[in-house]
């Protein structure tokens, strides 16, 4: 790049250089974006129809029907491999399952194509996200049940944190180590985000138990990822919406919940904790605004965050 300074002399400014930087998004249905359509929406600087969204790219296993198992390639689509696809609609929590090939003409969306647009803007840089997202889990170690607790990794299918690790981040990295040196781009990891706890929230010793939880499942990914400093690696904590339901009931330990998410944010370092939109809630889930206002959200911390660069193999 030539900056021209009026009239005096052309100075060469060495340009950034290309970068593609990751996230990963785990949590439950606010994550996934669940009951948020296109169509819930007057206006978006995004494609609502289901076209790519230039720049960005997510990890397409959350788009396949396969999505909640281990599995490295897609027996419905004749052993396909999991691939980076371009940002679109209908990534969110209602689908459809596979938008490349069919949007429908109102597709789903999640936060993530809110944060991803404007972090494209903001950054230059090409963002690409690694999310999976459970409705109704948990961080508590229930038997036979299907949840994020470090003590169930192992145990069949019943960990959704060693399904995020082994058949989501682990193969991403490599494809995204792929490209990023056939492209000559730089890697890195822009941090992760993590939204869950309205289920941890029905019974009160799950509650009680759920910061220990949450700072296990923490530990435990951050060693994972291969970060010069993995415990400066940026960590975003969402708390859990203060749900009524239709009675106007409150969720019965909720509170227990969200100051436990504080405490865990001021418990590790370089995790930081931020309340979600409750008034956008319409029952469990947020309505389109507020799943846009989260993706809002999560692009304003990501944007006061450092990016590690992701570690070489071995």
């Amino acid at each position: 790049m030539t900056s021209w300074l009026q009239d005096i002399a052309a100075r060469p400014i060495p340009s950034a250089p290309p970068r593609l930087r990751l996230y990963i998004l785990w949590g439950q249905s606010h994550i996934a974006g669940a009951k948020s359509f296109a169509s819930g929406l007057n206006n978006t600087q995004w494609p609502r129809t289901g076209a790519p969204l230039p720049g960005t790219w997510i990890w397409d296993k959350w788009g396949r029907s396969n999505r909640y198992d281990l599995s490295l390639q897609d027996a419905a689509q004749g052993d396909e491999a999991h691939a980076w696809k371009p940002m679109q609609a209908g990534y969110g929590g209602g689908g459809p399952d596979y938008p490349w090939i069919d949007p429908t003409p109102n597709p789903s969306f999640g936060p993530e194509i809110v944060m991803a647009h404007s972090l494209r803007a903001h950054s230059g840089e090409v963002i690409g996200f690694i999310k999976l997202a459970v409705g109704g889990s948990q961080v508590a170690a229930l038997p036979g049940v299907p949840n994020w607790n470090v003590k169930t990794i192992g145990q069949g299918n019943f960990s959704y944190l060693q399904i995020l690790r082994d058949a989501y981040w682990l193969p991403a990295l490599a494809a995204a180590r792929e490209w990023a040196e056939a492209e000559g781009w730089e890697l890195t990891l822009g941090g992760v985000v993590s939204m869950i706890g309205t289920s941890d929230a029905r019974r009160r010793a799950d509650a009680e138990a759920y910061e220990d939880n949450l700072l296990a499942v923490i530990d435990f990914l951050r060693g994972e990822l291969p970060v010069a400093a993995p415990s400066a690696l940026p960590w975003l904590i969402v708390q859990s919406p203060r749900y009524v339901d239709q009675d106007g009931s409150k969720l019965a330990f909720i509170r227990l919940v969200r100051d436990a998410q504080a405490a865990a944010g001021a418990a590790r370092p370089a995790v930081t904790v931020r309340d979600s939109v409750d008034s956008r809630l319409t029952g469990t889930h947020f309505a389109p605004e507020g799943t846009a206002a989260l993706g809002q959200l999560l692009f304003r911390w990501a944007i006061q965050q450092t990016p590690q660069p992701v570690l070489p193999p071995g």
